[in-house]
Order: C-alpha cells, then structure tokens, then sequence
C-alpha cells in the first residue's frame, strides 16, 4: 500500500492540481472532476459574495476531499496489524 501510494500520490498532484501567481501571492486550484459538470445556469452562477481583503472563499465539494480519508480507514480496519507504519 505504501509503494502504490507513493507511486499514484505525486501523478494526482501534477494532475489535478494547477498552480498560478495571482497579485504576487500563490494561488492554487484543486480539480476535483465534477466542478465543471454542473448544469449552466446553477445557482452558484448567481452568488453575489463580497469578497473582502480578509474574506478567502472558493467553492468545493468535501465529498472529494474526504473520499481518500474513508478509503484509509477502511483499509486500516480491515488489514489493521499489517500495515507498516514506518
């Protein structure tokens, strides 16, 4: 699991992951794969947020984000003793 992990982990980031400079700060964006699947006239599309210097907002889905956490999980409590934790 460690070997596969180490072998697919740095593939996802290159692709999935874009970086940019946005007003001399880094910025990232996570594709997630669905984002851009919604239907055209969503109602995100008519969120009007103000966006303050101290306000961060960005729309995602934790459902992607929490999908490799749950499948860690279940393998731990199915293999538990055989994972290495070194």
């Amino acid at each position: 699991m460690q070997h596969l992990f180490h072998q697919c982990y740095p593939n996802t980031l290159d692709t999935t992951v874009a970086f940019q400079m946005t007003d001399s700060m880094l910025d990232t964006f996570v594709i997630t794969g669905d984002i851009h699947a919604r239907p055209a006239h969503s109602q995100w599309q008519s969120d009007n947020t103000t966006i303050l210097p101290e306000l961060h907002e960005r729309k995602w889905t934790l459902d992607s984000l929490c999908y490799a956490i749950m499948v860690f999980g279940r393998i731990v409590a199915i293999a538990g003793p055989l994972i290495r934790n070194d």
